[in-house]
């Protein structure tokens, strides 16, 4: 209210500054002495916000939105278009380049193939797997059933990809696929809750496999996590299932999202299941837009050919 803010501190570290929104950045920024350091990655989730932003919406879909509803702004320091939903990472990477960034390329996490198609992906095979964790596998007594649930759970194949033959986005095949795999790892593998998440993008699914997977275990084992990707971004677990289904490429951009994929694929420590949509996959989407944010579904079905890690279950 009095148009003056103290200058208190030395450095302003903001940390997730991809999901950070700039009015909620100069929050803090505007009591700072003009150090900043931001940790961060625009490959992952962007900011949260309620309703749309046209410019963004344009970005991602030209062709669905009306010319007469562009927004634009003025050219701020060499920033054409001040997008609303752009989050302080974003704005201010633009504005000074690559001089003022400092990537961090070593995954204390992922194990070597878990870690290599992101890298590849989204940064520029940059990203490895630091040493202690480059060869871990998961440790199982043995998987006795050759079917192919159990070859998906192979832990030899850090990294697995199952497509069903399923449109629309209805709950189908993957709630009972996700909680039978869920019930061998834990019921006959004895793997720990705490070692494991199910994420799927949907409450309705998350509840769906919740309740079920309740029945096959009973009330005597406690239930692993069951959430969306926007939960569980920033955690971890030896054993991510999840499971990514429903439209197609061209009808569900919540769905065809890099971002959102970049993150669910690399939540686990040495085993990756994805059950997928023949429809999201392997299909070509009809607009540019939507085959530009689509080619890592593409890539990462061929990557999991590649190491005879698909499985299509028609």
């Amino acid at each position: 209210k009095r148009g003056a803010f103290s200058r208190t501190f030395d450095w302003i570290v903001i940390d997730e500054a991809s999901q950070i929104l700039v009015p909620q950045a100069l929050l803090a920024l505007v009591h700072g002495k003009g150090n900043t350091l931001l940790a961060g990655d625009e490959r992952q989730l962007p900011p949260v916000i309620l309703g749309r932003s046209v410019s963004s919406e344009r970005s991602v879909y030209p062709e669905m939105v009306s010319e007469n509803l562009t927004v634009r702004a003025g050219g701020v320091a060499g920033v054409s278009r001040l997008d609303p939903g752009r989050s302080i990472l974003g704005l201010l990477g633009d504005l000074h380049g690559s001089r003022h960034r400092v990537r961090l390329d070593v995954s204390y996490r992922m194990n070597r193939e878990l870690c290599a198609f992101p890298s590849q992906t989204w940064y520029d095979g940059d990203l490895q797997p630091a040493p202690g964790n480059a060869e871990t596998r998961l440790l199982l007594p043995g998987l006795i059933r050759r079917d192919f649930i159990a070859r998906a759970l192979d832990p030899q194949k850090p990294c697995t990809l199952v497509l069903l033959e399923q449109v629309g986005p209805g709950l189908g095949g993957e709630v009972e696929l996700m909680t039978e795999m869920a019930r061998r790892l834990m019921q006959e593998q004895g793997l720990g809750a705490h070692r494991l998440a199910l994420i799927t993008p949907h409450r309705a699914r998350n509840s769906a496999i919740q309740e079920r997977l309740g029945q096959l275990l009973g009330n005597s084992i406690s239930l692993p996590v069951i959430d969306t990707v926007e939960r569980l971004q920033g955690s971890e677990r030896d054993v991510i299932l999840t499971a990514i289904v429903g439209g197609s490429a061209d009808e569900s951009p919540f769905l065809n999202d890099p971002h959102r994929f970049n993150v669910v694929i690399t939540r686990a420590r040495t085993k990756l299941v994805v059950i997928g949509s023949q429809e999201l996959f392997s299909r070509v989407p009809r607009w540019e837009a939507a085959l530009s944010r689509n080619a890592c579904f593409h890539e990462f079905r061929r990557a999991c050919r590649a190491n005879h890690a698909l499985f299509e279950v028609w």
